[in-house]
């Protein structure tokens, strides 16, 4: 049986429809001939198709598409797919311990984790402290021909982490010439400066029985600081107090230069009260006074950091392919980046209980008054009955803490593949990948040697202008010297030398993996032939991190770390059956159904199996249906399963922020039986969160199972006779998560406890941690469990329309293709501890997540011009988490002044991208283009955040702002 050719494009539009772009065969340059029958790959099936569609629904980036984007890396392209949210990205990660500078995303909003990219088919290594998802920013772009992305559980074709999709970056084969490509770009506003170079070549040899190719890439993007952006530097947060959701509060920190210590009527280096505490006017450096006022007095604590981290790439990549005999074909491929990244922070903030010891008020004799205490200061401890005094201090003599990382990535495959019999196909591989990151943090003290500095002596007791000496005889022969900290610049070098930290990290992921199938057509039927693909796969994954011997101890300032070690492998058998019922009757040009299954050993977890079944039913030339119910599975990875406290910490909006003895906040009875909340409400009459940065480590959990994804696509494509060349299709996806592998995050043990209404029996807040003396969080502890459910369903609507612009009365042709994604569903429901019940936190419209989303492109090309157009749309959201509380104060209270930001706006961005092609010059064609992204320069909303870098901006809306590209693409 053989279609026309005409309807064959159909199917595979069909297939393909959700991209809006034509995955013609012709145009594949992974189909192959068989015979006289053209085979194409499509991600979503181990089979070949022919004469059918996918049943999934499926979207596609062409070589095309991803240049119209004038996206930099892969990353930053895929995102403009509704279905595709960004993860990872140097946005979001200039803070994180190990993965600052990666670059993923996510299907659905469902985590990173549970999304697999794949390379050609194939797995590889991960490039994050999860070891098993992949940042697209280690990826040669010289390479991708296509991508191709496969909503819904994937488990039963990939293996484990395919629960709500497959991303396959497919790469160019049998690549003749030469590539060379130079771009710059600039933003209007400064920084993410970028430039950089793409080489690619390929020739033929041994009379075109074999092909080599080679790339090599370097490109660099500068950073964005915060003060670049206007946004970024607004110091004011909104208040979540449920009776007052339109307050603005000054975020102006109180840990300042030259240092903040209690008055006469303090009782904490805690200025609650902003008068009884003593420090340096004129940002440190000006006279100690006691009116401290902390809206005039604190520090502007934003502008200096990064909000996009700056990142510099190198990525070699090499393919071999060579014919063996006419059947058997031997291929090796070799990828390789190094991606550098460099994060800058404000100055550590480490306060006197962090360094577990206050400043003392006497010599190491515990008699003679301590030289460098300022007289009023001494005499107000006294007077309160204290010798030491507690104190806040910004440690501007050490410097921005910085961070800097290497992450270097190689991957292999090689192996054999071949035909026989017309049909068949198989092939197989071997593969190993390996990351490797060696990072270095520098800016925070070192808690052992601060408090050796604290405990001096004179030299010489009967010669005190020789000065103070640390006591410790061990210590002063290490370069342990006296330390100051009363105003700026107190701190000598000596001593900065002695206190100042610098950490290191080396991580490493290793996968090793080896795999082969087979595929081909088992007999005709009568509709057409039975297909079949059946194949193993074996994998192992190696993951550890090694700190140095003070971040493992807790010996400074920073996260405590912990050192990891994790290994396991999985080996999978499967097979894949694809059916056809009826061809060419009065209900239907053709019908089919397929399934696939398959069986997984893992060392950790045991056997586990997914499944998948479905069909597609063409009812003639125009209409399309289809539908595929799976089970898809996800194993543990590493992290999860063998992490012993995996180190982060980052800023908590604190639920008994401005709680008083007789507030009526919605958490304001419990935070009131919380005994550190109530003796500082007690002593100060109120109680304001000032935690800065909160301890959040996550443990892992060897006990942990499988979780179980089930999910369910339909949809409909409409391609009207009575328009040619236009698709519609409408998709509709239901996905489910069962025994989710998840640790209650810090912020729901916050939300959980405090909701609550008895502090004393809540499980749940046994978990924070508080400072006895200050009352604020230093610590909030999560582990992974098998405990949660995800939820998420909703439509995806696509349409793609080519014309001639003869058909309009204007020259040249058009494509015209669009996405529109609505979610009616996204959330996750977890156990309430120590309780039956379950807590459901609806994420749908919150911040980063929009219940609408959409994309609209145009093209225009006559002869060698080029323009394109492209509109992304981000709906709608509610700001931060107590978001409903909130909106429930606005309709009780009436209290809804617009600029609480409480509704963050929908956001709508255009780019421009115009090209022309310079034919036949010095023997070859080249291409002078120049873009332009976010033509309207907008950023999103200022979303008044809690102060810490990042907050007052979205990851999902544009922080670059309006952006100029050019360059030149030599072809030969």
């Amino acid at each position: 049986m053989v279609f026309k050719k005409s309807l064959l494009c159909k199917s595979i539009l069909v297939g393909m429809s959700l991209t809006a772009f034509q995955l013609k065969a012709a145009e594949t340059s992974n189909g192959e001939e068989v015979g006289n029958t053209e085979k194409i790959e499509v991600t979503g099936s181990r089979i070949k198709r022919t004469e059918f569609s996918l049943p999934v629904p499926a979207q596609s980036l062409t070589i095309d598409d991803l240049e119209a984007i004038g996206a930099n890396e892969l990353s930053e392209a895929i995102t403009e797919i509704p279905a595709v949210s960004p993860g990872i990205t140097t946005e979001t990660s200039q803070s994180s311990a190990q993965d600052s500078g990666l670059s993923t995303i996510s299907l659905r909003n469902l985590g990173s984790e549970r999304t697999l990219t794949l390379i050609d088919g194939r797995r590889t290594v991960g490039n994050t402290s999860t070891g098993s998802t992949v940042s697209l920013s280690t990826i040669p772009d010289a390479f991708v021909e296509r991508i191709e992305v496969i909503s819904g559980g994937a488990s039963a074709l990939y293996g484990s982490d395919a629960v709500t999709g497959v991303v396959n970056i497919i790469t160019k084969r049998n690549f003749e010439g030469l590539t060379f490509d130079y771009r710059y770009g600039t933003s209007e506003e400064g920084g993410n400066d970028e430039k950089g170079i793409e080489i690619a070549a390929g020739a033929n040899f041994n009379d075109d029985r074999g092909n080599l190719m080679f790339a090599f890439e370097w490109d660099e993007e500068t950073a964005i600081y915060e003060h670049q952006r206007s946004k970024m530097i607004d110091p004011r947060t909104v208040s979540t107090s449920s009776d007052s959701p339109d307050e603005f509060t000054e975020t102006l920190s109180t840990h300042i230069l030259g240092g903040l210590f209690p008055g006469n009527s303090g009782t904490a280096a805690d200025p609650s009260s902003d008068s009884q505490y003593w420090f340096y006017d004129n940002g440190g450096t000006g006279e100690l006074t006691e009116d401290f006022n902390r809206s005039e007095d604190g520090y502007f604590a934003l502008g200096p950091e990064t909000a996009s981290i700056p990142r510099e790439r190198f990525l070699l990549a090499s393919h071999l392919t060579f014919d063996l005999t006419d059947d058997v074909e031997f291929f090796a491929n070799a990828h390789y980046s190094t991606v550098y990244t460099y994060s800058n922070r404000t100055p550590d903030t480490a306060t006197s209980t962090r360094l577990f010891e206050d400043f003392p008020l006497y010599l190491s004799d515990g008699v003679t008054p301590h030289p460098y205490v300022p007289q009023e200061i001494f005499d107000d401890a006294l007077e309160l009955g204290n010798d030491s005094i507690a104190f806040r201090r910004r440690w501007a003599e050490l410097g921005n803490r910085y961070r800097d990382a290497d992450n270097d990535t190689l991957r292999m495959w090689t192996g054999l593949r071949g035909y026989f019999a017309d049909t068949w196909s198989w092939e197989l591989n071997y593969g190993y990948g390996e990351w490797r990151r060696s990072q270095t943090k520098a800016g925070d003290l070192l808690v052992a040697n601060y408090q050796q500095s604290i405990d001096v002596e004179y030299v010489d007791a009967t010669d005190t202008s020789l000065g103070l000496q640390c006591a410790n005889e061990f210590a002063r022969d290490s370069g342990c010297v006296a330390l100051d900290i009363f105003g700026l610049g107190a701190v000598t070098d000596d001593a900065v030398d002695w206190l100042k930290l610098t950490d290191k990290l080396l991580a490493k992921n290793e996968t090793t993996t080896v795999s082969g199938w087979l595929t081909g057509d088992l007999v005709d039927l009568w509709a057409g032939p039975l297909s079949m693909a059946t194949g193993f796969d074996y994998r192992e994954e190696k993951s550890q991190t090694r700190w140095d011997n003070i971040s493992t101890s807790g010996g400074s300032t920073a996260t405590q770390q912990v050192d990891q070690t994790g290994q396991q492998e999985v080996t999978e058998v499967f097979v894949e059956l694809i059916m056809p019922l009826v061809e060419d009757t009065f209900f239907a040009d053709y019908i089919s159904v397929e399934g696939a299954y398959r069986v997984s050993d893992y060392s950790t977890v045991g056997s586990i199996s997914s499944w998948k079944f479905g069909g597609s039913w063409v009812l003639n030339d125009q209409l399309t249906f289809r539908s595929v119910i799976a089970e898809a599975n996800r194993a543990p990875n590493n992290i999860e399963l063998f992490s012993v406290g995996l180190g982060s910490q980052g800023g908590l909006d604190d639920p008994c922020d401005l709680v008083t003895a007789t507030s009526t906040q919605s958490y304001a009875d419990t935070c009131r039986q919380d005994p550190n909340v109530a003796s500082i409400i007690a002593s100060e009459g109120i109680f304001e969160d000032d935690s800065n940065q909160v301890q959040q480590p996550t443990f892992g959990n060897e006990g942990l199972g499988v979780e179980t994804g089930k999910t369910f696509t339909a949809g409909v494509v409409y391609s009207p006779d009575f328009i040619p060349n236009l698709t519609v299709a409408l998709d509709y996806y239901d996905i489910r998560i069962e025994n989710a592998i998840s640790e209650i995050e810090a912020e729901d043990i916050l939300q959980l406890c405090y909701s609550s209404g008895d502090f004393n029996s809540t499980e749940s807040c046994s978990i924070p941690v508080r400072d006895v003396t200050t009352g604020q969080l230093t610590e909030v502890s999560q582990t992974s469990l098998n405990t949660d459910e995800l939820r998420t369903k909703g439509y995806d609507a696509t349409f793609s329309y080519n014309f001639d612009g003869e058909d309009i009365g204007l020259p040249g042709s058009f494509k015209v293709s669009g996405t529109y994604n609505i979610i009616k569903e996204l959330e996750e429901e977890s156990p309430v501890p120590g309780t039956t019940e379950t807590f459901i936190n609806d994420e749908l419209g919150l911040l980063g997540s929009p219940d609408r989303t959409g994309r609209f492109s145009v093209s225009w090309k006559d002869g060698p011009l080029k323009v394109s157009w492209r509109t992304l749309y981000i709906g709608s959201m509610l700001n931060d988490n107590y978001a409903r509380d909130r909106l429930n104060a606005c309709h009780e209270y009436s209290n809804c002044s617009d600029k609480i930001n409480l509704f963050i706006r929908d956001v709508t961005t255009h780019n421009l991208r115009i090209s022309y092609k310079i034919e036949d010059v010095l023997g070859g064609d080249h291409n002078l283009y120049f873009g332009i992204n976010n033509i309207t320069n907008d950023q999103g909303p200022n979303l008044f955040g809690d102060g810490n870098v990042g907050e007052n901006h979205s990851s999902l809306h544009d922080l670059t702002g309006r952006f100029y590209y050019g360059g030149m693409k030599i072809t030969f």
